[in-house]
């Protein structure tokens, strides 16, 4: 836990800064998360363990050619798109992959962007609230707004 003697006001003002110019992509954002989420609610999907949050950083190859999925705090029980979503720019060589132990391969990408949209409004939530109902330090402060400004992509 961080230390907890920052200026939180210094940091609400910089959050304020920095979502106040984007509030129309934000709410476009939420516009778009309801359409989708009125889309895939009607659909058939097939649930299957998800990591939840399988980025990068969270994946460790072995010398043998395995994959590893570390961290899983986050584990649900969703479409497979749930997971997909972090490699939407590189989908098809994680299919050749998933399609070894799957034999359900295509991708709903209607299904994928509505769990990236609930992705972004998430982040901003998450980040957001740390800073504006917890008392933490500057430095923890400023790695939840660096977070939030890096953490959301509106393009799926």
């Amino acid at each position: 836990m961080s230390e907890m003697t920052g200026d939180s006001t210094k940091y609400k003002t910089k959050l304020e800064l920095f979502l106040g110019p984007h509030r129309r992509e934000f709410m476009q954002e939420l516009e778009t998360l309801e359409k989708l989420q009125r889309k895939v609610k009607t659909m058939r999907l097939d649930f299957v363990n998800c990591h939840g949050e399988p980025s990068p950083g969270n994946i460790l190859s072995s010398n043998d050619g395995e994959i590893h999925l570390l961290d899983w705090d986050e584990p649900i029980f969703a479409p497979k798109e749930k997971d997909l979503l972090f490699f939407k720019d590189n989908v098809e060589p994680v299919m050749k992959g998933y399609s070894l132990f799957s034999k359900d391969s295509t991708i709903d990408r209607d299904v994928m962007e509505f769990y990236g949209h609930m992705w972004n409004l998430g982040e901003i939530a998450y980040y957001g609230s740390k800073i504006l109902f917890e008392n933490h330090s500057d430095a923890q402060n400023q790695i939840w707004l660096d977070n939030l400004r890096g953490g959301w992509d509106f393009t799926f």
